[in-house]
């Protein structure tokens, strides 16, 4: 991770780190998000984050969705089958599907 990004994440962490702390030390939701200049609803999330998980980072994210279908994805590899000499350009257009070559090669591969 680069130094930049790595302290920027570290300054993330206190500054939550910080809220969750006012809380504890007594301080109302209100008071907090009017002292840092955020919201009651920032605030409320990260109160209720360090109750479930004692975790103040950003939670893993999923993966983007699918640009093929499972439909496509047969068709593409039938298309392989069918002619293995065929290459990924081709297999793409004479299907065409709105996807990268590169698409393609990874549902072969």
């Amino acid at each position: 991770m680069e130094a930049g990004r790595k302290e920027a994440r570290e300054k993330r962490i206190g500054f939550r780190g910080r809220i969750v702390g006012m809380h504890e030390a007594g301080q109302s939701i209100q008071t907090i998000a009017n002292n840092l200049g955020i919201s009651t609803r920032t605030v409320l999330r990260w109160i209720r984050r360090s109750e479930d998980t004692d975790w103040y980072g950003n939670l893993p994210r999923g993966r983007p969705p699918r640009c093929t279908t499972p439909a496509q994805r047969r068709d593409i590899i039938q298309a392989a089958e069918a002619d293995p000499q065929t290459n990924a350009v081709a297999i793409r257009e004479s299907l065409h599907l709105d996807v990268s070559e590169r698409t393609v090669r990874r549902v072969l591969h």
